[in-house]
Parts: C-alpha cells; structure tokens; sequence
C-alpha cells in the first residue's frame, strides 16, 4: 500500500494572476503566476516558464471526449484561486475559481501579476501544418476582442455598421501633446473623415480596462441601477403631447442604451384609425428597468460584448441573450418576447412549421415580402381564409399594381356581391367572355372547367367559341360620363319589355342598309302605337340619298305586302310611297294629323295643302305647264286635264251627261198659255189654263222616266 499520494501530503493552496490562456492541448489551461511561489520580476521568471494550472470543472460538466462545457473563462489579469496537487512543489496547479476586486488603477504589462499583453507585439498561436500542434506567433492586436465603441444605424444597407475600437493610433496636425504623449482622439484605420473620429479611452486593452476602473468587477448588468457605477443612466418622462418617451444619460458601453439608441419606431400597420390616422409599431422598450436589482440578475458577458442575463429580480423576471451587433431576444418580466435582428433573420423549418396566435398578429415591412409555396411541385394548396361574422380580406396598393397570375388554372371569386371601383378604366382581355345569370355555388378545387356546355372548347360535339356571352340577372344600369364607341362586325339587340334610348344627339350610318321589325304585340288598352317618333322641337326629316341613279326612295308600308316594295317606273330623282295591304285594302288607313300647324304635301310643281286657319282650306294644286290632277276610286273619279278640262263621273255616268239631260229637257218642254194667241216655251212642268177659264186635264210635253232617269243619275254621282 502506498504511504504517499496525491492529497496526503496536506492542502496547499494559493491566489494567483493569468498570464497566458493560450493552451496548445485545448485543454483550457493557462500559465499563472502565484502569490507568494513566484516572483513579479518577468526577467527571473518571464510568463513562458510559468506552470500550466488545470481548470476545475463544475460537477455540470462532464469534461469528457465530446461532451461537457468549455473550460474557457479567465482571461490575462484574471486573479484566480487554486491548490497544488503536488503539494509544496508547487508545479502542477489547480484552479478552483476566480476571484473579483475593484481595481483602482490600470496593469503594468512589464511586471508580474499583471496583464502581460503588449499592443505593440502580442503573441498569437497558430496551427504548426507539419506537426498539428499550437505554436507562438506574432500576430497584430487588430483581432483582440473587445467591446464595440459603438453601434448605429446603417440607413444606406438597412441594417447597423459596428464602431470598433481601434489599437492604432493616428495623429492629427496639431494634436500632439508637448510631452509626445498620444493625443486624446484618434481616426480608425481607412477612416477618411474627422467626423468620424473616436475617443481613445479604451487605446489600451490590457485589463483591467482603464474605463472600469473604480468599479467592480461584477457586470454592470448584475449590479443594477443601484450602484452608481453602473452608468445605466435613463429616465422615463413625458413630452409636451403627453406621449412617454425615454431620456437617455448613459453612455454608448451600456447595452441598455445602445439599445434604446437602435430601437425601431415608426413601422405604419395596414389598418389605420378610423380618422384616418396611422397606427404604427415600434420595438418595445427594454425591460431593463430600476427594478432590476443585486443580487438577482445573473449576468454573463463576453469580451466582445455579448451578454446573457438570468434575471430573478422581484416583479422583474427576464431572459436575455444580447448579440455585440444589438440583436438580441428577450423575455419580459410578464411573459412577452422580443425577437430583434440587426441584419439578416432566418427560420429554417426541415417539415412542419406551427404557429398560433390567440390574438391578431400585425407586421409591418419597410421593403418587399415574397411568399412561395409549393416550391416542390405537388399538389399541396395555398389557403388564405378569414372567419368570423365581419372579418374581410383588403388588399391595398398605394403606388404599384396589384397582379394575379395562374399559369394555367382558373381564377374564381366567389361573393354575394363583387364591385369593381376604377377612377380610370376597367380592361378585361379575354378571348372569352361568359357572365351567367347565377354563380356556381362551388368551384372545382383543381382547375375544372365551370363554362355551360354550349361555351366549353372542350365538350365533345361542340366548337370552341371565342365570341362574347354576357347575361344578367334583373335590371342592368350603364352610365358613361364621356364618350361610348361600340364597334362589331355585327350587332343584335333582344328585350322583352322596353328598349329606350335618351341622348342629346344621335346619329346613326350604316354602310349597307338597316331593318326594323316591330311586331307590336302587348300593347295595352286603349291601343298605343306600336312605334311613335316624337319631336317636341325641331322637324323629322327622312331622307333618301341616290337621287342621281334614281334608285332612292321612302316607302310606307301598311300591313302585310306580298310583291315587296316596287319603284315608281317614272321617278328618276327618287320616290315616296304608301303600299296598302293587297289583301284588305280597308285596314290599311292612312292619316295625316296636325293639331298646331299646316300640314303640306308638294314637290317643286304641284302641292297638297291643308291650312290651320279657321276657314280649314284644302288646296290641290299643280302649278307645272302641263299638269293634271286627278281623284279617283275603282268605281269613281274626278280629274283636270293638262288642257283645263275638268271630269267627274263614276261607272253609271258623269256629270257631264246628267246636265246635258237637264238641258235637252228643258229646250223640248213647251205649251200654249191661257189667253195667248201664240205658242211660246214655259217653265218645265208648268201647268197651261184654258181659254174662257174652263179647267182641262193637264198635259205633260216629255215622257216622266227621263226626268227619274236624271235623279236616280244625279243621287249616283252626288251623296246626300
């Protein structure tokens, strides 16, 4: 049994201060130099030959091949607390922990128990590619990691540039202190303006860091607002509106202000207030308040200035992780959590992704937004859907377009009512147009055809039809304020009840010729015409043109006429007729009515005039050098010859012959009078006396039938 082993020999134990944490095994060692066993002279014992001291591990971490916690920490000028596992040899240290202070005063790099680093020549490790193993070299103290002087915003790249601390110094004209010392400002390296210079407090990075000192140790984060130290200087107040705003006093190293300094405000939501105002999201504050007291946060910082807090301060509860660049996620004390990028943010999801939001989510995005589903080529579907009694879907676009494209499927909207409001024009570019009088009452889930089988190319036994279909259901309203061109190789017009035009002006022409068919069926009682042309001012003109060919001409056709419209034989500058029915001549009625003015029939020759004075005149006249004029019926008629000569007769006789009767019996009537010793002529049916007043039979001188001959001929030409 061995009577000497590690532990036996007793405890020995001792404080010390890091000089090298670079360790070539990775094993998180680091070259210390030990209160009390080594001298602070570097040139008896320089930082190279010091011992290498193990870390000791929490029980938390295994320390094992692949699995536990980095040994890294400490850091040069860290004072560390450990024991000798050789005992008073002293060569095989162990640290336990390490120890906290409030220096007051800066290292001296040249002397032990200090930070050793050298700006001017600080030693780096590197990979030796021969033998794998961490050599020395001499490196730059650019890569030394440091908290950043400051973090703004970037407005050219939308996201935020780091301010970093520069270990080169650079001497402006004139800035040099008489002693030589380096002057209080300095320019980065390729910083070209002076606005951009920098304080040189922090030109020496040795720690402890020159703007600490006076404090301690512990995180300012840790300590609270309490501690004056802390320089987590901000108060909260109001403006002269009344709204709170922050009042920042602290100085850029403080996380909390370099938060407050790159919040993000001003992102309008879609949905404004009912005055029209904006209602805009902005990046909440930071949760770290006066509540935050020591000795509940527990606060890990780095030395390039990340920082992860577990806060148990009472009614200040919070988990923070806080990136150098101001990105950060944190969870407030009532349970809401705040996720901040300052560049890029990227949710990789391999399956599924969930999300549920008991309330309304609201997001506000300053560029574009792309949303591609599907991306694989199955049959998976996008669904947008709103539920709820009044929830709607808006869609607004203040300055671009708003498209839709479905490469080879249908577009469907489905709605009780659809509107369609454009202040300019409406363009639909189809090759088929088809409006039904009822929508489908669902739409096929994967592009199914929805056309009636009499407009679907694809029906079998039917022709694809690129015409136009419109139907409506109920009335129809079409307003235009400016002006409407219709163009078609052919257009129809169908109604079943009226069909009304109402316009200032209206002028139709049509290049070959035009119909109109009125069947005039349901009109009411008393009868209406079938067609009225009112003009309540100015005069209806119908014209017809080919005066020169004689082929134009007006025809008024009345009912049914079998042997279609015949020109005039003798009308060589155009024509005007009115055709009867060839069936029943006594339907067809022609009337001219005038209750205002004249009516007039005439051309340059010859007129057909009726006056609106009181005496009603009716004139027929033909004022040519060899004109007639003639009135006739099938059995009766009255004409005047170009000569002058005038007729009136009908199939029994004429009136010429009738007087010619009356005068040949009045030249043949003749008697002797009473007392006369001569015969002369009397009066037709004169009654003769006799002589010596004896009365006689009287004695007619014609036969009787020729006289009723004369009237019964007079009643046939003459109405009673």
């Amino acid at each position: 049994m061995e009577t000497d082993f590690m532990g036996k020999e007793g405890f020995v134990w001792a404080v010390g201060v890091v000089e090298d944490r670079f360790d070539p095994l990775f094993l998180g060692r680091c070259r210390v130099r030990w209160l009390g066993w080594h001298t602070k002279d570097k040139q008896d014992l320089p930082t190279s030959t010091l011992p290498w001291a193990f870390p000791m591990m929490p029980i938390t971490s295994a320390s094992q091949t692949g699995v536990g916690t980095s040994p890294t920490g400490p850091v040069e000028g860290t004072w560390v607390f450990g024991f000798f596992r050789d005992g008073k040899e002293a060569n095989d240290p162990v640290m336990i922990g390490t120890l906290g202070g409030r220096p007051d005063k800066p290292c001296n790099p040249n002397e032990g128990f200090n930070d050793p680093r050298d700006y001017d020549a600080v030693k780096f490790y590197d990979v030796n590619p021969d033998t794998g193993e961490l050599v020395r070299t001499d490196g730059s103290d650019q890569d030394v990691p440091q908290h950043p002087l400051n973090v703004v915003r970037d407005f050219e790249t939308g996201s935020v540039k780091i301010k970093e601390r520069s270990d080169k110094p650079t001497i402006e004209a004139g800035q040099q202190t008489a002693d030589g010392a380096v002057a209080a400002e300095f320019l980065r390296e390729a910083t070209d303006t002076v606005d951009e210079r920098l304080p040189d407090y922090e030109y020496s990075y040795n720690y402890p860091l020159k703007r600490f000192l006076g404090e301690p140790t512990t995180p300012r984060l840790a300590r609270g607002m309490i501690d004056g130290s802390t320089k987590l200087k901000f108060s909260m107040g109001s403006n002269a509106s009344g709204a709170i705003v922050v009042k920042r006093d602290g100085d850029n190293n403080s996380i909390v202000q370099r938060k407050f300094a790159l919040q993000m405000k001003g992102y309008p939501l879609a949905k404004g207030n009912r005055d029209g105002s904006l209602i805009e999201l902005s990046e909440p504050n930071p949760a770290y308040t006066e509540s935050v007291i020591y000795p509940y946060n527990h606060v890990h910082v780095s030395e390039s200035g990340h920082a992860i807090e577990i806060d148990d301060s009472p009614m200040a509860e919070r988990l923070h992780w806080y990136h150098r660049s101001g990105s950060y996620r944190e969870m407030h004390p009532g349970g809401k959590v705040v996720d901040k990028s300052n560049e890029d943010y990227w949710s990789c999801v391999l399956r599924n992704s969930h999300e549920m939001v008991g309330g309304s989510k609201f997001a506000s995005i300053k560029g574009g937004y792309e949303l591609v589903v599907n991306t694989e080529g199955s049959d998976d579907d996008f669904y947008l859907k709103v539920k709820g009694m009044g929830g709607d879907v808006r869609l607004d676009s203040e300055q671009g377009n708003i498209e839709m494209y479905t490469k080879n499927g249908i577009a469907f909207i489905n709605a009780r009512r659809i509107e369609l409001n454009a202040s300019q024009e409406v363009v639909i570019n189809t090759p088929l147009y088809n409006q039904t009088g009822l929508p489908n009452d669902l739409p096929t889930l994967h592009g199914g055809s929805q056309l009636p089988p009499q407009l679907d190319p694809g029906k079998k036994g039917v022709k694809g039809n690129t015409g136009t279909q419109i139907e409506r259901k109920g009335d129809f309203f079409e307003i235009i304020g400016g002006e409407k061109s219709v163009s078609s190789g052919r257009i129809s017009y169908s109604s079943m009840g009226a069909f009304g035009i109402s316009a200032q002006g209206m002028t139709t022409t049509i290049s070959h010729s035009s119909e109109e068919n009125i069947t005039g069926q349901g009109t009411s009682t008393p009868p209406r015409p079938s067609k009225a042309i009112v003009t309540t001012e100015g005069h209806i003109n119908l014209k017809s043109g080919g005066a020169t060919t004689g082929s134009g001409g007006i025809v008024l056709q009345l009912n049914d006429n079998p042997y279609g419209v015949k020109k005039s034989p003798s009308a060589a500058t155009g024509y005007f007729q009115i055709l009867p029915s060839s069936g029943n001549p006594t339907a067809s009625d022609i009337t001219l009515s005038s209750s205002l003015g004249d009516i007039k029939i005439m051309n340059k020759v010859a007129e057909f005039s009726m006056s609106k004075g009181p005496q009603g005149n009716i004139v027929v006249a033909s004022h040519g050098a060899g004109g007639t004029a003639e009135f006739k019926t099938k059995l009766a008629g009255l004409s005047i010859t170009s000569s002058g000569t005038m007729s009136i007769s009908n199939e029994i006789t004429s009136l010429k012959k009738i007087i010619e009767a009356l005068i040949d019996d009045y030249l043949q009537h003749s008697h002797a009078i009473t007392g006369a010793t001569a015969m002369g002529p009397i009066l037709p049916g004169g009654m003769a006396e006799p002589m010596g007043g004896v009365p006689v039979p009287p004695k007619w001188f014609y036969d009787p039938t020729k006289a009723n001959k004369a009237k019964i001929d007079l009643n046939s030409l003459f109405s009673e």
